[in-house]
C-alpha cells in the first residue's frame, strides 16, 4: 500500500503517471515492497514486543471493539485474558457488576456519550476475581455513528486492597480516637479554631462535638490569656515542627468548674503547619490528690514540731498551775496577791487549752474515749458558749437527736463544737445569729459528702459574711486564718478536722459570700442509749495517806511541786529525776506502795521502769502521767488493773485522788499488805 502511494506520486523509478506502468516496473514494485517489509519487519516486531512488555508491567490492556462486526482485539493482555467479541467480554464481568458496566457502556455504544470510566470486577478462567479500572472512548465514522470503541483496562486489585487496608486503618484510628476513654483529642487550625472533637473531650470539658466544632478555644475552655499562649504554641510548632508538651493548662468546664489538663500538641506533617492535634488528660483529681499528700506531709511535719513543743509546754503549765494552787491556799481571798495568782491560773488554763489544740492537731493528745449522748453534751457546751460569744450575737439551739450517742473523747468533742462556734462568732463582726443543731443523717448517695449509713450530725450555722470558694479551699489548713494579727492561731478548724477524722467522722462547710456559713460534723452512731451514760462525778476533797510513793519526773519544777503536795498530805515521798535513778532508789528501799512516773523520759522511760519494778514488786501500784501520746503506748493499756493514767497538765487534787483510788483498790485486793 505504501509503495502504491509512492508510485502514484512518481517517487519510484519507472513510473509514469500518464502511461500504464510497464510490466518490468510492476516487478520492480514487488521487489521493492519485499525489500521494505524485510527492513521494517524486525523493527516493528521489536516495537510491538516492547509495547506489550510496557503494558504488561503497567497491568494495562488495550482493547478495540469493532461495532459492526462485534469483534474485539486486545493488545498487551495479562493473565492470558483473551475475548473474541463484546458479548464474551461482558460475560467476564462479575455478575454483581455487570448491570453497572452495561449501564455505563450502553450510551457510548449508542453514540449518546463519548467515553466512560468505571471500576468493576473481572472473572478469569480459573475463577480468580480481579478489580479493574476501565476507560473507553467512542470512534465515530463519517456518518456520525460509532464504528469502534477503544479502551484500556488496568488491574487495580493490589491497589484496591491497599486502599481498603488504608481506609480500614483510618476508620480504626478514627474509632480509637473517638472512643479513647480518658484522652481528649482535638484538631485545630492555626487560629485555634476547633476542627474535630472526640468523646473524651466531651466528658472532660462538657461540650458536645456539635457545640465545640467551629468555635475558638477561648469560647470553650481557655481564658483569653491562656488562649493567646495556646495560639503562640501552635505558631511555634508550625515554625519548627516540634511537639510541645506535655504541659499543664488550667481550663474551665462548661458548667463553670475549674480543671487542669496535661496537654501535648503537634502538627500533622501533611498539613504544612495548618492543622494541629492536641491531646489532653484530665489531671484535676491527681493534682488534688498530690496536694493532699503534700498537705498531709506538711501537717505531719508541723505536727511533730507542735507535739514536741506542747509536751514541754504541758510540763511548764503543770508547774504553773500547781504552784499557783499551793500559793493560793496560804493567802487570804481578799488579798491582792490572791487575785494575781487567780489571774495567773486563768492564763495558765488558756495556755493549757492552746496546748490541747496543738496536741490534737498533731494527734499526740492523750484520749480517753467514752460513749455519751450528743444532745446532752451539746446542751452542756451551750452553757459554756453563752458568755463567750458576746451580747451582740443571738445563740440558738435545735437539738433533735435525743437517741443519738457517739464514742469519742468528751474533751475533744467539746473542743470541736467550741472551735466551730468561736469561728462562727468571729465571722459576725456586726452581730448576728449563731445556731447549733443536732440530728441523725442517713447517707444514701444523694450527697457524695455523706457516706452511706446513719450518722449523728452537729451543725454550726452563722449569719455572717460567708466565704468564697477560694477561701473555703483553705480554711482547714493549719495556721491559716483570716483574722487580724494576734486574733487567731489558725489552728481551730485544722484541729477540729483532725479530731473528727480521728473519730471516724467527717466535716464539711456550705457557704456563699453574703449568706453566712454552715459547718456540718458527722460522727458514727454507737448502739448505746444516751441515758445509760453515767456522768463523771466531781472530785471529792483532797484525801491524805501514809504510804511510800516513788515519784519519777524529769521536769524538776513538777517533781518538786508534786513531792511537796504529797508530803503535805501525809505521804512519804522518794524522788528521782529519771528511770536509772529510780531503779537505784528502789533497790535501797524495802517498801514502796506506789510509783508515779512520767511516761516519756530520757534513758529509761516510764513504761520500761514500771515493767522492771513490778517484776520485783508485783503489788506495786503505778500512776502514769504525760501530756503527750506516742506510738509506743496506748492509754487504754496504761489505765488497767493496778495502774492508771493522768494527763498533763493536771490539778494536784486530781493527782492525789487518782493515787488514793489506786492505793485503796490495792488494799482491798491484797488484805494485810
Amino acid at each position: 500500500m505504501i509503495n502504491a502511494w509512492r508510485l502514484r506520486r512518481g517517487l519510484l523509478p519507472g513510473y509514469d503517471a500518464g502511461v500504464d506502468a510497464p510490466k518490468t516496473t510492476y516487478v520492480q514494485l514487488q521487489a521493492e515492497n519485499a525489500r521494505l517489509r524485510a527492513l521494517l519487519g524486525p523493527a516493528q516486531q521489536q516495537f510491538e514486543s516492547d509495547l506489550r512488555l510496557a503494558l504488561r508491567e503497567a497491568d494495562l490492556v488495550f482493547w478495540t471493539w469493532d461495532i459492526p462486526s462485534g469483534r474485539t482485539e486486545t493488545f498487551g493482555a495479562w493473565h492470558d485474558l483473551t475475548v473474541s467479541d463484546l458479548a464474551a467480554c461482558l460475560r467476564r464481568v462479575h455478575d454483581d457488576d455487570r448491570a453497572a458496566v452495561e449501564q455505563q457502556l450502553g450510551p457510548v455504544l449508542r453514540g449518546e456519550a463519548s467515553s466512560y470510566a468505571l471500576r468493576h470486577r473481572l472473572v478469569l478462567d480459573d475463577g480468580t476475581v480481579l478489580w479493574v479500572d476501565s476507560r473507553g472512548r467512542a470512534i465515530l465514522g463519517p456518518d456520525g455513528t460509532v464504528e469502534r470503541v477503544v479502551c484500556t483496562t488496568r488491574d487495580v486489585s493490589a491497589r484496591r486492597e491497599a486502599e481498603i487496608a488504608a481506609r480500614t486503618s483510618q476508620e480504626g484510628l478514627a474509632a480509637i480516637i473517638e472512643h479513647a476513654p480518658s484522652i481528649a483529642i482535638q484538631t485545630y487550625d492555626q487560629d485555634g479554631r476547633i476542627l474535630s472533637w472526640n468523646r473524651a473531650s466531651t466528658a472532660i470539658f462538657g461540650f458536645s462535638a456539635e457545640q465545640a466544632i467551629g468555635r475558638r478555644i477561648e469560647e470553650v475552655m481557655l481564658s483569653e490569656q491562656e488562649a493567646a499562649t495556646f495560639r503562640a504554641t501552635l505558631a511555634a510548632i508550625a515554625a519548627d515542627g516540634k511537639t510541645r508538651g506535655p504541659c499543664e493548662y488550667p481550663v474551665i468546664r462548661r458548667d463553670g468548674t475549674a480543671a487542669t489538663v496535661l496537654s501535648s500538641a503537634f502538627a500533622l506533617p501533611s498539613a504544612q503547619g495548618r492543622l494541629f492535634v492536641c491531646m489532653d488528660i484530665d489531671i484535676t483529681e491527681r493534682k488534688r490528690a498530690d496536694e493532699q499528700v503534700l498537705q498531709a506531709a506538711r501537717i505531719e511535719s508541723i505536727g511533730r514540731l507542735a507535739g514536741g513543743v506542747a509536751h514541754d509546754f504541758n510540763n511548764i503549765l503543770t508547774a504553773i498551775l500547781g504552784w499557783s494552787d499551793i500559793a493560793e491556799r496560804g493567802i487570804a481571798a481578799t488579798s491582792p496577791t490572791h487575785r494575781a495568782l487567780s489571774q495567773l491560773r486563768v492564763a495558765a488554763e488558756r495556755g493549757a487549752k492552746l496546748t490541747a489544740q496543738l496536741l490534737a492537731f498533731a494527734r499526740k493528745q492523750v484520749l480517753l474515749p467514752c460513749c455519751f449522748g450528743v444532745d446532752a453534751a451539746v446542751a452542756k457546751i451551750l452553757e459554756l458558749l453563752r458568755p463567750l460569744i458576746g451580747e451582740d450575737i443571738q445563740l440558738q439551739s435545735a437539738l433533735a437527736a435525743p437517741t443519738a450517742a457517739v464514742r469519742m473523747d468528751p474533751g475533744q468533742f467539746e473542743q470541736v463544737v467550741v472551735n466551730l462556734s468561736v469561728n462562727a462568732r468571729d465571722a459576725m463582726a456586726g452581730g448576728g445569729t449563731l445556731t447549733v443543731a443536732t440530728g441523725i443523717v442517713i447517707g444514701d448517695d444523694s450527697d457524695p459528702r455523706i457516706p452511706r449509713g446513719p450518722w449523728a450530725s452537729i451543725t454550726v450555722d452563722d449569719t455572717g459574711d460567708g466565704m468564697s470558694a477560694e477561701l473555703q479551699a483553705r480554711i482547714f489548713e493549719p495556721f491559716f486564718t483570716t483574722k487580724g494579727e494576734g486574733k487567731g492561731t489558725g489552728l481551730g478548724l485544722a484541729t477540729s478536722l483532725t479530731i473528727v477524722l480521728g473519730a471516724g467522722g467527717s466535716i464539711f462547710v456550705d457557704s456563699h459570700v453574703g449568706n453566712g456559713s454552715t459547718f456540718t460534723v458527722l460522727l458514727p452512731l454507737v448502739g448505746i442509749e444516751p441515758s445509760s451514760v453515767v456522768p463523771a462525778a466531781p472530785l471529792p476533797a483532797a484525801r491524805t495517806g501514809n504510804e511510800t510513793i516513788l515519784l519519777v519526773e524529769d521536769e524538776e519544777a513538777i517533781r518538786e511541786l508534786a513531792a511537796q503536795w504529797l508530803v503535805d498530805h501525809g505521804y512519804r515521798v522518794l524522788s528521782a529525776s529519771d528511770g536509772e535513778e529510780a531503779l537505784a532508789v528502789a533497790q535501797g528501799t524495802p517498801r514502796i506502795d506506789a510509783l508515779i512516773t512520767d511516761v516519756i523520759m530520757p534513758h529509761i522511760g516510764g513504761l520500761e521502769l514500771a515493767l522492771l519494778l513490778t517484776g520485783m514488786r508485783p503489788n506495786l501500784c503505778v500512776l502514769y502521767t504525760s501530756g503527750y501520746i506516742d506510738r509506743g503506748y496506748d492509754v487504754n493499756d496504761l489505765a488497767s488493773a493496778g495502774s492508771d493514767f493522768l494527763q498533763k497538765p493536771y490539778q494536784l487534787r486530781e493527782l492525789g485522788e487518782r493515787l488514793r483510788r489506786l492505793l485503796d483498790r490495792k488494799s482491798v485486793t491484797t488484805p494485810g499488805s
